[in-house]
């Protein structure tokens, strides 16, 4: 049964991972664009992943389950975790290794010690964070060494997020509100808590509503490199996934 969360949990909250690891909300990923954007995020993933070289990795409010497979093909333990029972789902049905679990736990202060995990990530919560600074704090309180996270940057499309919410919200019926943040203010946010930016991956230049509106996969690719090779993807491109290292232990 396709359980809904739009009513318990609004666009921005304590608990935005109730929305995204829905079925309703895997639907946006469904059919060819939607596999296509999910490579695309994945690849970026896993070189993020083989750049730090974690023993083990803890996917916060990851119950959409989009991170279990690059995660998984490392042969690295993952704990998932989620802010009620429900965003298992996803994960029980997907993880093929013993070593993927999911762990219950308020978004606000998380279930584990300082510095327990090594590498900490986290999709689709900070843009829905009600205080996402202090969602920041509390992934770095946790990690030892590495936080990955993927935000809306204001110096992209998304500057004319609520004309193009309107019109996503038109076409797709179940997109969500955002937070767009400034990249200068999020690197700020990890410097107060001694990290450092050392890696940066724009995903894409053009938004993710035209590629699902295409549902062409090679067009898609065909647009996105054009836009990279001149640079208007490092400038303009966004969701960013962004890997800061503590640089004070």
């Amino acid at each position: 049964m396709t359980i809904k969360y739009q009513q318990q949990e609004s666009d921005i909250g304590i608990a935005p991972d109730l929305d995204s690891s829905s079925e309703d909300y895997a639907s946006r990923f469904s059919g060819l664009a939607g596999e296509w954007l999910i490579s695309v995020q994945s690849a970026f993933t896993l070189h993020h992943l083989n750049k730090i070289s974690p023993s083990k990795v803890l996917d916060v409010g990851g119950g959409h389950a989009q991170n279990i497979a690059p995660v998984e093909s490392l042969s690295l333990p993952l704990t998932v975790v989620g802010s009620h029972i429900d965003c298992s789902q996803r994960v029980n049905r997907f993880k093929s290794l013993d070593s993927t679990e999911f762990v219950c736990s308020s978004m606000i202060k998380l279930e584990f010690e300082d510095q327990s995990y090594p590498h900490v990530i986290s999709y689709r919560i900070v843009s829905h964070m009600t205080d996402w600074k202090a969602f920041i704090n509390e992934l770095c309180r946790v990690s030892s060494d590495a936080v990955t996270i993927d935000f809306a940057p204001r110096r992209s499309i998304n500057f004319f997020s609520e004309l193009v919410y309107r019109l996503k919200k038109r076409q797709e019926g179940n997109t969500r509100r955002f937070n767009v943040v400034s990249e200068v203010e999020v690197d700020e946010c990890f410097a107060v808590v001694g990290f450092q930016k050392t890696i940066r991956s724009p995903q894409f230049f053009w938004p993710m509503a035209v590629h699902r509106r295409l549902n062409t996969p090679k067009l898609s690719v065909l647009l996105e490199r054009i836009a990279r090779v001149i640079g208007l993807s490092a400038l303009f491109g966004s969701p960013i996934i962004a890997t800061y290292r503590r640089v004070e232990r």
